[in-house]
């Protein structure tokens, strides 16, 4: 969420200084910080260049998230092509824009490989997954048994 500030009157002899002003927008970003924060939301605070900034994430779900490791190939693998392991949803999840379905690996869609094949001791290879999984709070577990 972007705010504008309005314009300035350089001529205005009671004009806040820009100190005042930095006061006033870390004020502003404070009190949002403590709305999202009582909404249960995970907030980040910030400093850039441009002044204070909050990074907010919904709280994490009640039921903890869980992935298990498959094995990517595709179908003419060649010598340059050696797979990758990915975590694959044991459950839906859903934040923000952020959208995946029970089965599909966290890095792209189910319909993006052609197989994905179950490999429980393998180690994670794929970075997008291994970030997502630490961003969204996933953790590795076994595969689901067929039917659940």
């Amino acid at each position: 969420m972007h705010h504008q500030q309005p314009g300035i009157d350089l001529c205005d002899p009671d004009r806040p200084t820009s100190a005042e002003r930095a006061a006033e927008r870390r004020d502003m970003v404070a009190k949002y910080a403590a709305t999202l924060e009582a909404a249960d939301w995970i907030v980040v605070r910030k400093t850039a260049s441009t002044g204070p900034i909050l990074l907010a994430t919904p709280a994490a779900p009640a039921a903890p998230l869980t992935a298990h490791v498959r094995h990517a190939s595709k179908p003419r693998q060649g010598d340059v092509f050696s797979g990758g392991y990915h975590l694959v949803l044991n459950q839906p999840v859903t934040v923000d824009r952020f959208r995946r379905d029970t089965g599909e690996a966290l890095c792209k869609p189910r319909d993006r490989f052609s197989d994905l094949a179950l490999t429980p001791d393998a180690a994670v290879t794929c970075r997008v997954c291994r970030d997502r999984a630490a961003r969204y709070g996933i953790t590795i577990s076994g595969a689901p048994e067929p039917g659940q």
